[in-house]
């Protein structure tokens, strides 16, 4: 199998799904993996990703209700371990029972198996992130495209995966347009201290050129850094 895709849709009106922020999805994943005897080592690149669909409860409340998960990797020790998974598996490990946030309730199920192509036109599921080291400020996201970002993210994919990438990403010119350049997105990704850390991305429709093998990782397991923390989420735009 050369990769796999899991969508977690939660049914309407599930309430056991409130989060403020990706890392309680995050610990939900790496649970269940670890339930299923896969353990991650977040000191190491990581070959996998995921992505949520959520909207906020409320205008004024930092509250978000997870709609779908789209979870997936091309590692060939991953992949059968994700096979696996069940909706009973994912459950936020808490050490007060019932407080962490569950998906048990939820509709999963694989997304189609991906045909090998060398261009495919995507949008962004959640910010596509990566840093330039050379700039003032290198633990800042690059919020341009061009060959800049290419570089970059060809730089992050080949850490991750352990090869070099040559990916070229070609932005919606109409769309960033008609967003007059303002392409990026904060995402919540932890919480410390009642504060809710944002880190930005670039948002937006693109189309991917590549290698089958590049397009591929990209696609099961995210494209560019911070995929573990839900970052580089991809979906086929139709």
């Amino acid at each position: 199998m050369a990769g796999i895709r899991l969508c977690v849709d939660l049914p309407r009106g599930c309430r056991d799904a409130i989060i403020q922020d990706r890392d309680q999805v995050a610990n939900v994943i790496v649970a269940a993996l670890a339930r299923r005897g896969y353990h991650y080592d977040s000191r190491l690149p990581a070959r996998w990703g995921f992505g949520v669909i959520a909207h906020r409860v409320h205008p004024r409340q930092k509250l978000w209700k997870v709609e779908r998960v789209i979870v997936g990797s091309s590692d060939a020790d991953l992949v059968p371990v994700l096979a696996t998974l069940t909706p009973a598996d994912l459950v936020e490990p808490n050490a007060v029972p019932g407080s962490g946030i569950r998906l048990d309730r939820a509709n999963l199920y694989r997304q189609d198996t991906w045909v090998d192509c060398e261009s495919v036109s995507l949008y962004a599921v959640s910010p596509i992130r990566v840093c330039d080291r050379t700039a003032k400020r290198p633990a800042d996201a690059y919020l341009d495209t061009g060959p800049r970002l290419d570089e970059l993210l060809n730089h992050a994919m080949a850490r991750r995966f352990g090869r070099p990438f040559q990916l070229r990403l070609m932005p919606d010119s109409l769309y960033v347009r008609s967003r007059h350049g303002d392409i990026s997105a904060g995402m919540g990704v932890k919480t410390v201290n009642g504060r809710t850390i944002v880190k930005k991305g670039l948002v937006l429709p693109f189309t991917l050129v590549g290698s089958p093998e590049d397009l591929r990782d990209a696609w099961y397991g995210g494209l560019g850094s911070g995929t573990t923390r839900g970052f580089g989420c991809v979906e086929m735009a139709r």
